[in-house]
């Protein structure tokens, strides 16, 4: 990246998502760094799993999406 403006807004993203490590609605970052051309990247836990909309029409009810937007919402 070479616009400043984008690499420290990368460079606080990467710091507030470290100030919320242990939450458990938060995929921790394992790693960071920059790729030989500059580039930054992070790398996090791998969740496996489906979307919500997946899960929706799989046969989640209406109750259980709104448990989950909750969770969503106390991990924000």
């Amino acid at each position: 990246v070479s616009d400043p403006d984008a690499r420290e807004r990368f460079r606080r993203e990467l710091e507030s998502m470290s100030q919320l490590e242990g939450h458990p609605g938060i995929v921790s970052v394992r790693a960071s760094g920059a790729l030989p051309d500059g580039r930054p990247y992070y790398v996090m836990d791998y969740v496996d799993g489906q979307s919500l909309k997946q899960a929706q029409r799989a046969g989640l009810s209406t109750d259980q999406v709104l448990d989950v937007l909750e969770q969503v919402a106390s991990a924000l």
